[in-house]
């Protein structure tokens, strides 16, 4: 309902009760969502657990860490250093990782979105070496900087809110 003449509270009905309440305006901001804000916004979804490979690409060099024993081991390249709390650190983000905006049947080529030479990629497996996650990064500069990804064998493309490849673990 509208706001009181103080501006810090409105007034609620709970379905068509008489009774009207009195909330904190805040609350609105909660309660208002539109399905956009309500649905599930991430990219990949995983279990940690069943990770046991991971592979990708930054800075047009080629990474590879393997779950031995339950601790992230760097495989490739040889001799390089990246710590296990990176590479843990790195599955968590991925995770986590939501995009700002979906198109399931994009109108434009993925040239438009930069993958068609993706600039980054991951992909993750399990203990078989079965692929669970495979994503390309591509990147649009103009009219102003855009980030995107798309999973390997599907059309849809994610706009993502930042940079995810800065992030990957390099050397």
């Amino acid at each position: 309902g509208a706001e009181n003449p103080t501006g810090n509270m409105r007034y609620v009905r709970v379905d068509q009760e008489g009774a009207v309440l009195l909330v904190y305006a805040r609350l609105k901001d909660i309660l208002d969502k539109t399905p956009h804000d309500l649905r599930d916004k991430h990219v990949l979804r995983f279990k940690e657990d069943d990770v046991f490979k991971i592979v990708w690409r930054a800075d047009e060099k080629t990474f590879v860490a393997e779950k031995k024993e339950n601790k992230w081991v760097l495989i490739e390249p040889a001799g390089k250093k990246i710590t296990e709390s990176e590479i843990r650190s790195l599955v968590w983000r991925l995770k986590g990782l939501k995009f700002r905006k979906i198109y399931k049947k994009p109108e434009h080529p993925v040239s438009y979105y930069g993958l068609n030479r993706p600039y980054g990629m991951i992909r993750l497996m399990d203990k078989e070496k079965q692929i669970t996650g495979d994503l390309s990064f591509g990147m649009k500069k103009e009219p102003t900087v855009s980030y995107y990804a798309k999973a390997e064998g599907r059309s849809t493309v994610y706009e993502l809110s930042y940079d995810f490849v800065k992030d990957l673990p390099h050397l």
